[in-house]
């Protein structure tokens, strides 16, 4: 699955380009693909870890498939600390691959409020 990138880049929904998935091949081939994994396997219950205090900036975009804008919406029940909800018009998922500038633009923001 690992060696070729086929079967991993097929479970990236929607498709990366060539150039947006080469970083994500390169790291599943070199190893970190089952401690990648095991992060999600171990997920378990945040209950006990409580709200976060610090500054937080979620960024959710109206095309990502894979989270939904009600669970995006309810983070902000474990925040406690300065929130702010960025909504993103028709990005996927890879926010960080397909808008880079939103990304740096919010993060930007974000250290000058903060």
């Amino acid at each position: 699955m690992i060696a070729d990138g086929g079967k991993l880049r097929a479970l990236m929904v929607p498709p990366l380009s060539e150039e947006q998935f080469a970083p994500h091949q390169a790291l599943m081939s070199g190893g970190a693909a089952t401690p990648a994994l095991n992060w999600y396997r171990a997920m378990g219950s945040f209950r006990a870890l409580g709200p976060s205090t610090v500054p937080t900036t979620y960024l959710w975009s109206t095309a990502d498939t894979a989270l939904g804008r009600a669970g995006a919406e309810r983070c902000r029940r474990h925040v406690t600390g300065p929130y702010r909800f960025v909504e993103l018009e028709g990005i996927t998922h890879w926010v960080p691959e397909t808008a880079p500038e939103a990304v740096a633009r919010e993060i930007l923001s974000a250290a000058e409020r903060n």
